[in-house]
């Protein structure tokens, strides 16, 4: 499963080279930042995500997502094939349960509002070259 939940700040790739210090920018705004010191009392969004609940987020990512959602049940066949019925019902019950919980149904629509944000910046950027 590929790995989604960092995100890199965009670097020079002059900047980087084989022996050499790269120091990279935060991730998020100094708002963003701000928020994540004064509500979790740590300067930095990213967390490890506990490998029980990778496929769980990718889920509940893809359900939030309009354009996602038609393919729902196939992702989630192919993400859980192998796995027992009760690893099946413990992953539905974390969708559910995180679904279900506000403040991580904002956390998720927020990044999904900055990513529908940045498309459709690319795509008018593209447009307006053509």
């Amino acid at each position: 499963m590929r790995e989604r939940f960092l995100r890199v700040p965009e670097v020079d790739p002059a900047a980087v080279e084989v022996g050499k210090r790269l120091v990279m920018g935060p991730c998020e705004r100094a708002e963003v930042l701000a928020y994540i010191k004064a509500r979790y009392g740590r300067p930095c969004p990213y967390i490890e995500l506990d490998p029980d609940n990778a496929v769980a987020m990718e889920l509940l990512s893809m359900l939030m997502s309009p354009d996602l959602t038609p393919m729902w049940k196939s992702t989630y066949d192919a993400l859980c094939d192998g796995m027992t019925g009760e690893e099946r019902s413990a992953i539905l019950f974390r969708v559910a349960a995180a679904r279900q919980d506000t403040e991580v149904v904002g956390l998720i629509s927020a990044a999904l509002d900055r990513e529908h944000e940045r498309a459709l910046s690319a795509a008018r950027a593209v447009a307006r070259k053509r």
